[in-house]
């Protein structure tokens, strides 16, 4: 089935999304997981349910975007933390401590979606293509982390809070993923 604007039927999908829906009211950010054969409209029935609902989304083809790569500045005393709370630092070290350092940075979502990606439904569809980006995907998934190079410190990672969380995947293509991916998709 392909997505048809304007148009919506209720199916098993639609009725699932809306009890995960019903649980975003009192959970943060439950995980809707959506798997099928190629083709089968998973995609399509999750985008008229969002087109429907006029829910805000974030949509992430997760099969079909590269990489972001930046080179970010920081100052290593930013993330300074002294041992008992307080240290004395000898003037080579702040020294070391001041000079900018630059990380380069790989992030997935782009600055756009990160700042709408709170009270929203984020869909990261096609997971089972992401290969290399799926370990970035699985921090956000798990801890509702994403890297932001645009935040301060060694990990450049910003918290989120979306307000339901769909994954759609090929269930053909599952033989690759982490036993904690099973475990988290329930398969």
């Amino acid at each position: 089935m392909s997505y048809v604007e304007g148009l919506f039927f209720e199916s098993a999908g639609t009725r699932y999304l809306d009890s995960v829906w019903e649980r975003a009211q009192t959970v943060l950010s439950p995980v809707a997981v959506i798997g099928g054969s190629p083709g089968s409209g998973k995609s399509s029935v999750v985008r008229s349910w969002i087109d429907h609902y006029e829910r805000p989304f974030v949509w992430y083809d997760a099969g079909y975007r590269n990489v972001y790569h930046v080179e970010v500045e920081r100052c290593p005393i930013d993330d300074y933390v002294p041992e008992d709370g307080v240290e004395t630092v000898s003037n080579e070290r702040l020294a070391q401590l001041l000079e900018p350092v630059v990380d380069e940075v790989d992030y997935l979502f782009s600055h756009d979606e990160v700042d709408k990606m709170d009270g929203a439904v984020v869909v990261v569809d096609d997971y089972d293509l992401a290969d290399d980006k799926r370990p970035q995907l699985l921090q956000f998934l798990r801890a509702l982390e994403v890297v932001d190079p645009r935040e301060g410190g060694t990990r450049h990672v910003k918290r989120v809070s979306p307000k339901m969380i769909v994954v759609i995947f090929n269930s053909w293509n599952t033989d690759e993923f982490t036993a904690d991916e099973k475990r988290l998709f329930g398969l």
